[in-house]
């Protein structure tokens, strides 16, 4: 299973005109923007948070997980579906799975799911709204690839077999019971197998010769592929239902993208995405725009953000998540605070698609994960 990365608030002032020394005169408010609802996963030594951030109230508040949930403070992997947050940790040889209802707060816990063993070594885990979805080599050592998946309500479970030579597998993506799982073979060929979870079959295979592929699900609910090899690609728009192809767009862009699940939003034209910097930078990406319509690609600053953040707080910082608002169209960066001391201090840049630093909030833990909603 892929381990995770590790990684009050500052008050908006609005700007408000002045009447006339005559008769009152109506003004328009200042087009001014502000931080809009969100929420984050959070951590210090100690304890896993889950904060609040309230756009009416200008201010945010934490839950500590560990302490009110039990929460095991050192989970390898969280995913998330809907409003399901879903912690997979590992003990002694076992896999469990903590889960967060963000919405009506209820939790719950599936102990010790499956072991590693010589019979099978599990290389991710993933779930649906009532599976736990496992990938796995049987045996250990082995390439040949299976997923298992689990009824969580009534404990049974099924393995299908997926793949043979196999060298490495990449970060699965599950939406609206399709499981979309993706390797590299042996002979440095990528592949990509769509798994229906209700019925356990393989409902599809893409075979990408040289190309890489990566994915993601955009804000329509479709499935959308990039593929591509040397800055040409082509972006492929698949139903869900059927996996029927929709459309079919090339474009040109001096970019490498990951292969697996694609950590980016595609909302109408744009995608909203992480471009790699050219190293060595105290930065590995940056928030990054591609205009489908008009072929252009927008890199944001942050470097120079960054500098500005840490002339603001006086202390330097390391980024650590990214997050997205599909409606207000702002990044999100958590930040850890980089200190010799024993302090786990960290916070968030909230950033426009113009590449204008919002806010900065300072928080006493260090942001993992941005919840998307």
């Amino acid at each position: 299973m892929n381990s995770r990365i590790i990684f009050g608030s500052v008050f908006l002032i609005l700007l408000l005109g002045s009447c006339s020394n005559d008769d009152p005169v109506a003004l328009e408010p200042e087009n001014v923007q502000v931080v809009p609802d969100f929420q984050c996963i959070g951590e210090d030594f100690e304890s896993i948070y889950l904060y609040n951030y309230d756009a009416g109230l200008e201010s945010g508040s934490a839950v500590n997980l560990t302490q009110e949930d039990d929460l095991n403070r050192f989970y390898i992997g969280l995913r998330q579906v809907a409003d399901v947050l879903s912690f997979f940790s590992f003990f002694q040889g076992d896999f469990s799975l903590f889960q967060k209802n963000i919405q009506n707060n209820s939790v719950s816990t599936v102990d010790n799911f499956i072991s590693e063993s010589a019979e099978r070594s599990v290389i991710w885990g993933a779930n649906s709204e009532s599976q736990i979805l496992i990938g796995y080599y049987s045996p250990r050592g082995s390439g040949e690839f299976g997923v298992r998946v689990l009824d969580v309500v009534n404990g049974t479970f099924s393995d299908t077999p997926l793949a043979s030579n196999v060298f490495d597998t990449q970060e699965p993506l599950y939406f609206n019971q399709r499981l979309f799982a993706s390797y590299l073979d042996n002979n440095d060929r990528y592949h990509l197998i769509v798994f229906n979870t209700v019925d356990h079959s393989v409902i599809t295979t893409f075979d990408f010769e040289e190309e890489t592929p990566s994915f993601l699900i955009d804000d329509l609910g479709n499935f959308v592929l990039f593929r591509g090899n040397q800055s040409v690609f082509s972006k492929e728009v698949y139903s869900i239902a059927n996996m029927d192809l929709l459309m079919s767009d090339s474009f040109t862009i001096n970019e490498f993208f990951e292969p697996g699940s694609f950590n980016a939003y595609l909302v109408e034209n744009n995608l909203y995405y992480q471009s790699a910097l050219v190293q060595p930078a105290p930065i590995i990406t940056t928030p990054a725009i591609y205009d489908f319509e008009n072929s252009q690609n927008q890199i944001l600053d942050i470097l120079t953000i960054r500098e500005n953040v840490i002339q603001q707080i006086g202390r330097d910082i390391t980024p650590t998540a990214y997050g997205f608002n599909r409606e207000d169209r702002i990044f999100f960066i958590g930040f850890a605070v980089v200190s010799s001391d024993t302090s786990f201090d960290g916070g968030i840049m909230v950033i426009s698609d113009d590449g204008s630093l919002i806010e900065v909030i300072e928080l006493p833990f260090v942001p993992t994960y941005f919840i998307k909603n």
